[in-house]
């Protein structure tokens, strides 16, 4: 099976390690290389026989979305199940935050379901 895990830290790297212990290959995806590439080494320092990927994406851009999952189907194979735990939060109201960070957080939160949905 494979899986897209997004986020290389918090919950999304407790979710890839959980994942990887059972046997499934698990995509990585964020836009965080180092963070994705430490999730990536901790798997492996744990389980050495599991297959993880770390893809750097922007989930605010659609077409990355889009160029990356394509590069995880001729890569890897197809896209059995998606976790998508990918998130910002600002510690701020929504009414208290700039006109880029409220885009950043609808782009991020809302809209990057979608096209990672369609995509995969």
């Amino acid at each position: 099976m494979i899986f897209y895990l997004f986020k290389g830290s918090g919950l999304g790297r407790g979710v890839a390690k959980r994942f990887a212990s059972l046997g499934a290959t698990v995509v990585l995806w964020d836009v965080n290389e180092k963070g994705n590439e430490e999730t990536k080494r901790q798997i492996l320092e744990d389980w050495s026989r599991a297959k993880v990927y770390a893809m750097k994406v922007d989930l605010c851009d659609r077409n990355d979305i889009y160029r990356v999952a394509e590069q995880v189907r001729s890569e890897v194979g197809d896209v059995t199940m998606v976790i998508n735990n990918a998130g910002v939060v600002s510690g701020k109201a929504l009414l208290d935050l700039d006109d880029a960070s409220i885009q950043r957080t609808f782009d991020v939160n809302i809209i990057a379901h979608f096209w990672v949905s369609i995509f995969t």
